[in-house]
């Protein structure tokens, strides 16, 4: 239909353009042409990265899934049933299925299916909360129903709560308590690159943590000298004197 076609001719508007930005961002940061999403396809499905750890075909139905969505993903599961549109469940289930081939696997590789999970956990609530309460009520009756309504607004808000209380508790201690460390060095860094001193001798730093354990110059804000031990696959790995 038109409208398809519309939904199409937008869609792939913006993902040229998206693209192109992109493109146009790596030459300006890398100094040369490069196309980094092919360069992502390359290096994974040539099994480059299975040097950073390898999980079974299985990982993402068995254990992503459920870790990326958490408590929304039975909400979801309920709305994929009920809504009886199946179309936008397929861009999710071919970016699970196309990942799962690769050996190596992480979270962060299902991100994008995400948006399209929380629209169905909606549809998933919004039919638990009126999976009792009836579809028409007449117009001539003295609203025999309110009760009917009360207990599907209740069960609406009681999902509501259930759903914050248990995402609420692992995003706090995620974000304030675990692995903090990294972010309270580097703020102490941070300080200390940004405090004059009388001495005239740059600031050099090496990290002698795990390979990419901090965010570096994303929160130090000043060009200074920083290294850290490198743990690229073998064959992959400079000459470097501070190996991992």
């Amino acid at each position: 239909s038109q409208q398809k076609m519309i939904v199409i001719a937008e869609a792939m508007g913006f993902g040229v353009l998206a693209l192109s930005m992109q493109v146009v961002m790596d030459r300006i940061c890398y100094g040369y042409w490069v196309l980094t999403p092919l360069n992502f396809i390359v290096f994974n499905v040539s099994g480059g990265a299975s040097a950073y750890g390898v999980h079974p075909w299985h990982w993402y139905f068995s254990q992503g899934l459920a870790t990326i969505y958490m408590s929304t993903l039975a909400p979801a599961l309920v709305g994929i049933y009920q809504s009886g549109k199946l179309q936008p469940i397929i861009p999710v289930l071919f970016t699970t299925v196309i990942h799962s081939m690769l050996d190596h696997k992480e979270f962060r590789f299902l991100l994008p299916t995400a948006p399209i999970m929380m629209a169905y956990a909606g549809v998933g609530l919004l039919e638990i909360s009126q999976s009792s309460a009836p579809r028409e009520v007449p117009s001539d009756a003295a609203d025999p129903n309110q009760k009917s309504r009360r207990q599907s607004s209740l069960r609406w808000w009681m999902c509501v709560f259930a759903l914050a209380v248990s995402g609420l508790g692992p995003a706090l201690y995620l974000s304030f308590f675990h692995q903090r460390g990294p972010i309270d060095l580097m703020r102490w860094l941070a300080v200390e690159a940004h405090t004059p001193t009388e001495s005239e001798q740059e600031m050099n730093v090496l990290y002698l943590t795990a390979c990419h354990a901090t965010p570096y110059y994303s929160m130090i804000h000043k060009n200074i000298s920083m290294q850290f031990l490198d743990c690229s696959p073998p064959g992959l790995r400079p000459l470097n004197p501070h190996d991992e």
